[in-house]
């Protein structure tokens, strides 16, 4: 089942831990119909970032939502 789980990468416009070429790099090597990137701008590495706080905030939310949707079926 673990083709099943969608990917989310989430990376800021100014990341320098995880830069977004390397984002776009493992985007590119998972299957692309499971992969949600997203590229956060004005935003590092952290979530203490406003940018990167709000973007991590509403991907979690849609993750929670995924998980209760297998719930149901």
């Amino acid at each position: 089942r673990l083709h099943e789980i969608q990917v989310s990468l989430t990376t800021g416009r100014y990341d320098c831990c995880t830069t977004p070429v390397q984002a776009f790099d493992m985007a590119r090597a998972l299957e692309p119909d499971r992969v949600r990137l997203q590229l956060v701008p004005g935003a590092g590495h952290y979530p203490s970032e406003p940018a990167m706080g709000r973007a991590m905030a509403l991907e979690t939310t849609a993750f929670l939502d995924w998980l209760k949707s297998l719930r149901r079926i």
